[in-house]
């Protein structure tokens, strides 16, 4: 707003003390080329390997931070504080009356007296022992509102649990979320599989992701205020290395681990526009290198290669000390140990080079009944962490510091307006370790220039309609061979593997490395290729391991009617009593009539 009422003053002829204006800024004149078609570079080329900080006078730290820092204190236009704090305790309210009705559901603290421990609850219930975090801070939160009383390892009813207004918590809820219906639709979701979720009937990812959309997980992530804040404050430490990188004619390597939907990579790529970069955008996932290969496809710079955090790096053709910034959005806090990923994360880095992290850093109570369901919510088994996964910022500060990073700013900073959303970004500088290696061998270059299945985009529709119409024609064995063939071929797109690799028909998908992303991925790629407007079950690859398996329960259980629909449409002429049974084999009239006898139940 300055900058533009000050230039609207300058256009009317106002004199400017644009002096004074920079006087509290680095500032520095550079000689720039009079015509584009000059094609003539005007960098200093310095030698590769060369520390980032090379000219004393300059301090990229300072300059890093102090960007970041002024933009800490912008908000994006739409962002409504007050309302924030408004929702959270909406939300709050909401999850403490799920959880009462939950544990009402299960049979549990229905009578005075009746005492259980959480390993009592996991039991009773029937829920998982991986949910036993979850269970236990349900119960201490009820401890804490004073509705249980704890009794060392047990709680203990004073009186039968309350019946809790749930439609009243709901319809509060979403009056506070009105400006954010996709928060607010994926809380309801929650809400409503909650109990699936627990029992293990329902995966908690088809909440984030609704037959297999990524709306949900973008607008979390990427679209909504809080993470356009926090990315853009990101965004703004980038540019400033970019800048000091462009300034000395350098180029940068950047490495993003767990990039995930690539929210936090739409921000950081355009401040790379003006130097020479390679960005690596790694994740665990191969569904989403796939999906952020086409998503940032006009970023000729980007690589893409699947990378664990919780691994040694040097099996995973990443070098050492080879890169000039990491950045780690909403992961670092999704694995085992935090101290041993902090330092595989600062062995990443190069001289003096720079981590960029954002992370949420409170647990709100209303991720007990959404995020805290997803299986990452229950990796970390360290020392620090022993409820959830989560650390405060002045543990993350500690931690890094104790790790070896030799500065570390948080934002925002302490007493900030927006330190009610619960997430910061750090940043951290990494030690000096002398020259750095810039070397990157062949192995590691073509690791990341893998291309993409030429089967990775999903069936048109046509090629469904084709697809049914010669399954209409084919016998019972016939039709499953055919299916085994579909569905190997998307099972490779959704592990990007080449032909060479095509998995057998026996193998387990889970052994393949498929995960819950990827089920959710080919169960709605099966579907579209099958013509269906409805996804398969998200747990179609846990109840159906194999492609055999798979492809016999489409051929059992999904063709039946489309079948039959296709074959009607194709001799609209011939009337079902018209039928040849001479001509047809006897596995087709079987098929037939089993066919017509549900239709006749239905």
């Amino acid at each position: 707003e300055l900058l533009s009422a000050l230039g609207a003053l300058y256009v009317q002829g106002v004199r400017i003390d644009w002096q004074a204006f920079d006087r509290d800024y680095p500032r520095r004149r550079l000689a720039l080329p009079t015509y584009p078609f000059q094609r003539q570079r005007f960098w200093i080329e310095n030698a590769p390997g060369e520390p980032l900080e090379s000219e004393p006078s300059f301090d990229l730290w300072k300059s890093v931070t102090e960007r970041a820092g002024r933009q800490a204190e912008y908000v994006p236009i739409d962002m409504d504080l007050a309302k924030f704090a408004v929702a959270w305790r909406a939300l709050d309210a909401l999850t403490g009356a799920q959880i009462v009705k939950e544990l009402r559901d299960f049979g549990l603290f229905l009578r005075a007296g009746e005492r259980n421990s959480v390993e009592d609850v996991l039991r009773s219930a029937g829920i998982a022992k991986s949910h036993s975090n979850l269970i236990s801070r349900w119960l201490h939160r009820l401890e804490i509102e004073k509705i249980l009383a704890r009794d060392r390892n047990e709680y203990v009813s004073g009186e039968p649990l309350p019946e809790p207004d749930t439609n009243a918590a709901l319809k509060s809820a979403e009056k506070a979320l009105a400006d954010t219906p996709v928060l607010w639709n994926y809380i309801d979701r929650c809400c409503t599989s909650l109990d699936g979720i627990l029992h293990g009937k329902s995966n908690p990812l088809d909440t984030l992701f609704p037959e297999g959309s990524f709306e949900t997980a973008e607008f979390l992530y990427q679209n909504w205020a809080l993470p356009r804040y926090f990315n853009g404050i990101l965004q703004s430490a980038l540019e400033s290395i970019a800048l000091a990188a462009a300034r000395d004619g350098r180029s940068l390597r950047i490495l993003e681990v767990g990039a995930g939907t690539g929210g936090t990579t739409a921000s950081a790529l355009p401040a790379l526009s003006g130097v020479d970069a390679e960005y690596w955008f790694t994740d665990l996932s191969d569904l989403f290198l796939t999906r952020a290969e086409r998503k940032f496809s006009s970023y000729p710079f980007v690589r893409y290669q699947a990378f664990d955090l919780d691994r040694d790096f040097g099996d995973q053709g990443v070098q050492a000390h080879s890169f000039d910034v990491v950045i780690a959005a909403n992961v670092l806090h999704a694995t085992r140990d935090i101290g041993s990923t902090l330092e595989r994360v600062k062995s990443l880095l190069a001289s003096g080079a720079v981590l960029l992290a954002y992370e949420v850093t409170e647990h709100l109570p209303w991720f007990d009944i959404t995020v805290a369901l997803i299986e990452g919510w229950q990796k970390h088994n360290d020392h620090p962490r022993r409820q959830h996964p989560l650390l405060k910022p002045g543990e993350w500060a500690k931690a890094l510091t104790e790790h070896g990073f030799e500065a570390v700013d948080v934002l925002p900073k302490p007493g900030c307006p927006t330190e009610i959303l619960g997430h910061h970004v750090f940043l951290a500088r990494g030690p000096r370790i002398g020259v750095g290696s810039k070397a990157e061998t062949i192995a590691t270059r073509a690791a990341f220039e893998k291309p993409l299945n030429p089967s990775a985009n999903p069936t048109p529709v046509s090629e469904a309609q084709e697809l049914m119409s010669r399954l209409a024609s084919m016998t019972h064995g016939e039709r499953v061979e055919e299916l085994v063939k579909f569905v190997r071929e998307h099972v490779m797109a959704v592990l990007r593997l080449r032909p060479e690799k095509a998995p057998r028909r026996t193998q387990r998908l889970m052994d393949l490395g498929v995960d819950s992303l990827m089920a959710l991925e080919l169960a709605r790629r099966l579907a579209v290729g099958l013509g269906r407007k409805q996804s398969l079950r998200s747990t179609l690859i846990f109840e159906h391991p194999t492609i055999q398996a798979i492809a016999e329960f489409i051929e059992m259980s999904v063709l039946d009617f489309l079948v039959a629909d296709i074959r009607e449409k194709a001799e609209p002429e011939t009337s079902r009593s018209g039928i040849d049974l001479g001509e047809i084999s006897d596995e087709t009239v079987e098929q037939l009539l089993l066919a017509k006898l549900k239709q006749i139940k239905k």
